[in-house]
């Protein structure tokens, strides 16, 4: 079924900052063999204060697709509207009737704390009039591994945490990038040590006083 602009959107299921988007004019095509159609799509991040690392995959019928600006990944900064990614469908001489295709958006957060990854599915329907092969449906694995991605993903994101704090071999002391982080931690094991302290000066009055006590009498 043909559609007119398009939007896939999680705001309803998802917090706010997790919130972004695909749009995308049409999602079925009608070509003849040989023939060649460009489609293009729009990503956007709706958030103020989290940046998206989004992994662009096909499945489905992908042999007649090419992703033009194919990259590993595309980074959507905060209130980014219409970052493109075209898709180049290209019709075979020998084509078949009917070809369907998934477009995969995976996106993780890349904000601090627990990462979150989330994806959208896009199909696309490319009817070929004068094609002259029957669509092999079932021989062709139709989703994509989500699951395997995802995994990647997080791989990905833990590589980077332990990039952000690495080990100095040299003097057997962890680096800490973040300033901030270190200045709270030294915070609290300052304010343990003043508990600590108390503790110790309190009993020491105690055993103090209980001795004079014991020698007067």
């Amino acid at each position: 079924m043909k559609r007119t602009i398009f939007f896939i959107m999680l705001l309803s299921l998802l917090p706010s900052t997790y919130a972004w988007g695909v749009a995308f004019a049409h999602d079925h095509f009608v070509l003849k063999q040989g023939e060649i159609q460009n489609v293009s799509f729009f990503m956007q991040n709706y958030v103020e204060s989290d940046t998206k690392r989004i992994i662009v995959e096909l499945s489905g019928d992908s042999e007649i697709a090419t992703i033009i600006n194919k990259k590993e990944y595309y980074l959507l900064p905060p209130k980014t509207t219409n970052h493109k990614v075209v898709i180049s469908l290209k019709i075979p001489e020998q084509a078949q009737k009917k070809y369907e295709i998934d477009v995969n958006f995976i996106a993780h957060s890349l904000s601090g704390g627990v990462g979150i990854s989330t994806a959208k599915v896009i199909p696309i329907t490319i009817d070929v009039p004068d094609g002259t092969i029957e669509p092999q449906q079932g021989e062709r694995k139709k989703e994509l591994d989500l699951a395997k991605i995802y995994d990647e993903l997080e791989e990905q994101k833990q590589e980077e945490r332990e990039e952000e704090t690495p080990n100095d071999q040299s003097t057997g002391m962890m680096i800490l990038k973040n300033p901030a982080s270190l200045t709270k931690s030294l915070k609290i094991l300052l304010a343990g040590l003043i508990v600590v302290i108390s503790l110790i000066v309190a009993v020491n009055l105690f055993l103090s006083k209980r001795r004079k006590r014991e020698l007067e009498l």
